[in-house]
């Protein structure tokens, strides 16, 4: 069967076979089912996560990994209909949505038909990734654009992993991946707190300027403005229904590129620290090194820390 967007898990292609329940127990999953149900999961792995694709039949699988503290399960419905059970609370999960769990205990998913999803799992998550944690709240449906990486994404590690059994052990990859996910949770957050008035409209046109131009170091508020034809002021009150600011979205996207940068340099040494920062939009090294340390400690306090 093919799955637009994603690519094929065709059951007659002989890299694409039903899995035994030893195959399902490494993956970190066991059936509840009295008869053991069709499944085909590919899978990648890294120090940092674990990546699967899975199609399933009608099924009822439970998570076997140990619980942890700052890990993460992250499911992304293909196609079908499935549902993510956790503690009390039980999601139904769509095609191009996204759901985020903690580890601390286990995970039961189910459906009742075929049920197409990529699956993601990070452990160790550190300050920089608590982004992550913002969609605890349940499903949300992914912006066209992260829907698209994450399939290509998920669909290249785990087809380089099985033709090649490899691991993908690269800090930069890894760090990559991270902000890929934490940039789709915070822009389906955006996109689903969107209203439909002059305000949330203007909200998501500035969001795509920032995206496309914060490495644009003549870029600020006021260019913004001008670039939307709205007024500082109107501007400010845009971000203000949002519970933010246009400075510092800015400075978000900026410390992003800045910190994939910082983490290339650091694998490969092609950047100094000037190239770092114009690269990434900063005036200065100077600037960038308060915005990398603002954001660091911004992510310490919503983790506790």
């Amino acid at each position: 069967m093919r799955f637009k967007g994603w690519g094929t898990m065709n059951k007659q292609n002989s890299t694409d076979i039903f899995v035994d329940e030893q195959r399902l127990r490494s993956l970190g999953w066991k059936s509840l089912d009295r008869r053991f149900p069709r499944i085909v999961a590919h899978s990648a792995t890294s120090q940092k996560w674990v990546a699967s694709r899975i199609w399933s039949a009608a099924s009822h699988l439970t998570s076997t990994t140990a619980p942890r503290r700052r890990a993460a399960r992250i499911v992304i419905g293909i196609e079908g209909m499935g549902r993510v059970a956790v503690r009390d609370r039980s999601y139904e999960l769509p095609p191009k949505h996204i759901l985020v769990v903690r580890s601390d205990s286990p995970v039961v998913i189910s459906c009742e038909k075929s049920w197409a999803r990529f699956y993601w799992e990070f452990d160790d998550l550190e300050r920089g990734d608590s982004l992550l944690l913002r969609a605890l709240q349940g499903p949300r449906l992914l912006p066209d654009l992260y829907w698209n990486l994450i399939a290509a994404t998920t669909n290249t590690v785990v087809t380089r992993a099985e033709q090649d059994d490899i691991r993908f052990d690269d800090p930069f990859l890894n760090e990559s991946v991270l902000t890929l996910f934490s940039a789709a949770v915070v822009n389906s957050l955006v996109v689903e707190n969107l209203r439909s008035d002059e305000l949330s409209r203007r909200f998501l046109e500035a969001i795509q300027l920032i995206e496309a131009r914060h490495s644009d170091r003549a870029l600020n508020v006021a260019q913004l403005a001008r670039l939307l034809g709205v007024s500082v002021p109107h501007l400010h009150r845009v971000f203000a229904a949002q519970d933010t600011t246009p400075g510092r979205e800015i400075e978000r996207h900026r410390v992003l590129s800045a910190h994939a940068l910082i983490t290339s340099r650091q694998r490969s040494g092609r950047h100094s620290a000037e190239a770092v920062a114009r690269l990434s939009g900063f005036t200065s090294t100077r600037r960038m090194r308060d915005a990398l340390q603002r954001f660091e400690e911004d992510n310490a306090t919503s983790l506790g820390a």
